[in-house]
């Protein structure tokens, strides 16, 4: 097995303080603007800002100076690879010099009913189900949903399938606490990876 690829992973609750208050580039803020939810667009602004501070931080960086564009449905640069995820009020930016996922969603096992599952677990995830009770089962669910999501980020594509999406390797998985509630974080690549939670 070859050198580990490390991925940095900053998760944050927001309103929290900003350096500057524009963002970078002009078609990212004009992106933003034209979100129809000002929940949608604080969201986005958010996680955006962390990524300038992720950058900052990990790299000594400033997004302002970076060549970002736009690579279809993604943002991209030159200078590392990075993915981003928001639930809530909370913000999350993986940060790696591979190519990288990221889901963050709050554990909400009322959302995974049988019904659901069905659609989105593969066979082999569903028998993993035997012998644990309703709960247990929503919550796993919750769980290999934010592994299925930092898997198509990483990935790409147009159409999130989820139930055709296998979890068993190259994911990375951890139950968080953020301001009292919890939430499921997943980082995915293809390179082996070790995370780093900041």
């Amino acid at each position: 097995m070859g050198a580990s690829n490390e991925v940095v992973v900053y998760v944050a609750a927001y309103p929290f303080p900003v350096d500057r208050k524009e963002i970078l580039p002009a078609l990212r803020a004009e992106e933003i603007a034209s979100c129809g939810s000002e929940a949608v667009r604080a969201a986005k602004y958010y996680v955006w800002k962390l990524l300038e501070r992720a950058a900052a931080e990990t790299y000594g960086l400033d997004i302002g100076g970076l060549g970002l564009r736009r690579e279809g449905e993604k943002w991209v640069c030159a200078e590392f690879c990075f993915s981003l995820s928001h639930s809530g009020d909370c913000a999350a930016v993986a940060l790696s010099h591979a190519p990288v996922g990221v889901d963050l969603e709050a554990a909400d096992p009322s959302r995974f009913s049988p019904a659901l599952r069905k659609k989105i677990l593969t066979p082999r995830e569903a028998y993993g189900e035997e012998g644990l009770g309703e709960a247990a089962r929503a919550l796993r669910a919750n769980e290999l949903w934010t592994r299925k999501e930092a898997l198509f980020k990483l990935r790409g594509g147009t159409a999130f399938h989820p139930a055709q999406i296998e979890t068993d390797r190259g994911t990375w998985s951890a139950g968080i606490e953020v301001r009292g509630r919890k939430f499921f974080l997943s980082v995915a690549s293809e390179e082996p990876f070790t995370v780093t939670l900041r």
